[in-house]
């Protein structure tokens, strides 16, 4: 190129795109279906609603943002997985369960798990992580939708069942005994795996593969430290029904963990 020929460097403070091929190849088409993509008035001097000979760049963006709108509703639907996991928190029923100061038996696990998901919600919604783009990512997204939807259901399911005993900290009560109906048939904290899907599932929506790793390592971390204490204050509080509900159960996927 003449114009930078001569310099010695050229700095560039953001990135930048250059579009390379022989002549004809279609490089000012997709240029100009860009501008039109983008609701630019103008291209140059030319009106882009107007001019005849822009045809093909205005059927082209038509395209672009056909495709744009139709790729974000798996990131939309992912905002709202995240959303409506706020929400389903009023749902917990009674003082105890709705407590928020933890107690020592709590040993920092929902300090940890709110931490996680907040830097969930950084890494699904956020530029902070570089892009590294998962493959077919609209199809991906649309089944990580489906995988948070399957993860509401499992914790909503698992609220229901245990009701007042669903604690937001890691507490019990002189009442409290091993439940074993529902999805407590088979897992022990079911809960948490709808929880886990939920964000597994909003992660995916994002497209970023590093996302996806980021928040499944996020959990794991908090999760495991929760389940693990968790299951030494019930064994400690409930003794041997709990001893033994653990022998004939899963910790969070039947016949797998």
């Amino acid at each position: 190129m003449p114009q930078i020929r001569t310099l010695p460097q050229i700095d560039l403070n953001r990135g930048v795109t250059f579009f390379v091929g022989e002549n004809g190849s279609g490089k000012s088409t997709l240029l100009e279906g860009l501008a039109a993509a983008a609701e630019l008035p103008a291209l140059g001097s030319a009106d882009i609603a107007l001019d005849i000979t822009l045809v093909p760049a205005q059927r082209l963006g038509a395209a672009l943002r056909w495709y744009a709108r139709r790729t974000m509703l798996p990131q939309l639907a992912g905002g709202l997985l995240m959303a409506g996991f706020g929400v389903m928190e009023v749902l917990r029923r009674g003082a105890t369960a709705k407590k928020v100061v933890p107690t020592a038996a709590d040993r920092g696990t929902t300090v940890l798990i709110v931490a996680a998901y907040a830097l969930a919600v950084v890494a699904i919604s956020s530029h902070w992580l570089p892009n590294v783009a998962l493959p077919a990512p609209e199809a991906v997204g649309w089944v990580g939708v489906a995988v948070g939807l399957l993860g509401f259901s499992i914790r909503l399911w698992s609220m229901q069942v245990l009701g007042r005993f669903y604690t937001r900290t890691l507490v019990t009560t002189s009442d409290q005994q091993v439940v074993r109906t529902g999805p407590y048939r088979l897992v022990r904290h079911p809960g948490y795996l709808g929880s886990i899907l939920v964000w597994m599932g909003a992660a995916a929506t994002s497209g970023n593969a590093l996302s996806l790793v980021a928040v499944t390592a996020l959990l794991a971390i908090a999760y495991t430290h929760r389940i693990r204490t968790e299951e030494k204050m019930l064994t400690d509080a409930l003794g041997e029904p709990y001893a033994e509900y653990r022998r004939h159960s899963w910790r969070l996927l039947p016949f797998v963990f």
